[in-house]
């Protein structure tokens, strides 16, 4: 894993545990997939990557939002589904693999291309 990587997610945990945790569950759960798909360490690493980064534009989401115990309104739900578009832009800008800026602006949209999942 590179630096860029470890300092974001360390950051990340920082803002906030609860989905730096669940990004670790999902990188994990990636790379045992990968695995068993049989592919190279370096495809498993950016899977990894991938799996700890996909919800990382959470940062820019207000805390009043991100950890409200509250149902969102129209209005959170908004700025709630923004977090794909900062977390692409954030890992586009500091030159992550493309593959890994698309996990992290896609993880929510649907498979039939109909838009963001749980709309």
């Amino acid at each position: 894993m590179n630096e860029d990587t470890t300092a974001l997610f360390f950051a990340f945990a920082a803002r906030d545990r609860a989905s730096a945790e669940h990004s670790r569950r999902v990188a994990n759960y990636l790379v045992y997939l990968a695995e068993s798909w049989g592919m190279r360490e370096k495809e498993i690493l950016i899977y990894y990557q991938a799996g700890l980064l996909h919800d990382i534009g959470k940062i820019g989401i207000s805390d009043r939002i991100l950890k409200s115990p509250e149902k969102y309104t129209r209005a959170d739900w908004e700025e709630m589904k923004q977090h794909v578009y900062i977390g692409a832009t954030l890992l586009k800008s500091l030159g992550f693999a493309e593959v890994i800026v698309k996990a992290a602006q896609y993880h929510h949209e649907r498979f039939d291309g109909g838009g963001y999942l749980g709309s």
